[in-house]
């Protein structure tokens, strides 16, 4: 596919979103690929950012869990007074 195809083909595929969804994706913030090879790396970086993302999430959840256990021990005999009130 040539690279002016892909630009009809991707200015065609906008605009038919639009219609259907009624959000615009032509502003700024969107990628504006000019060929198939630019698609796929607009999507492998948002991939990459989306999976650095996901793991800091995993990170901080762990660390959570690891201090909440220790934490939720030493209240446990406040947990049931509490709850017999």
């Amino acid at each position: 596919m040539s690279d002016q195809q892909f630009t009809e083909l991707w200015e065609d595929a906008l605009i038919r979103f639009q219609e259907t969804t009624g959000k615009n994706l032509k502003d700024e913030s969107i990628a504006k690929p000019a060929s198939v090879d630019d698609l796929i790396q607009a999507i492998e970086a948002r991939h990459n950012k989306f999976s650095a993302y996901r793991e800091r999430g995993a990170h901080f959840t762990q660390m959570r869990k690891d201090c909440s256990g220790p934490l939720l021990k030493c209240l446990g005999p406040w947990r049931l007074v509490e709850h017999q009130l």
